[in-house]
């Protein structure tokens, strides 16, 4: 499937919540699911269209899955650069560090 600009969730993609868009992918895929196999319970749909809606269930599951390891990947990155995380991942800010003022 060929995607136009940045994946849902990415840095340059969305500014918003991690992944903008992904629930709605996986209610609508759970739904078209969940209609194809009533259908065919019912005998008015096929094993095909059951297949491709679970097949597009578990696609937007793999999306979802993509969005928020991309989304956590570039907090992390984003932490480091900005110099409060080290290069093991370890906080790189003295324990009572907090914002300007609220020092006690």
């Amino acid at each position: 499937m060929a995607r136009c600009g940045p994946r849902p969730g990415t840095v340059g993609g969305h500014l918003g919540a991690p992944v903008d868009g992904i629930e709605e992918l996986l209610t609508s895929a759970q739904q078209s699911s969940d209609v194809a196999l009533g259908r065919y319970r019912e005998g008015v749909g096929t094993i095909v269209d059951v297949l491709l809606a679970r097949s597009a269930l578990a696609t937007a599951r793999g999306e979802e899955i993509q969005a928020r390891w991309e989304w956590h990947t570039a907090l992390a990155q984003l932490a480091h650069d900005v110099g409060t995380l080290d290069l093991a991942g370890r906080p790189n800010l003295p324990a009572d560090s907090g914002p300007p003022g609220s020092r006690r």
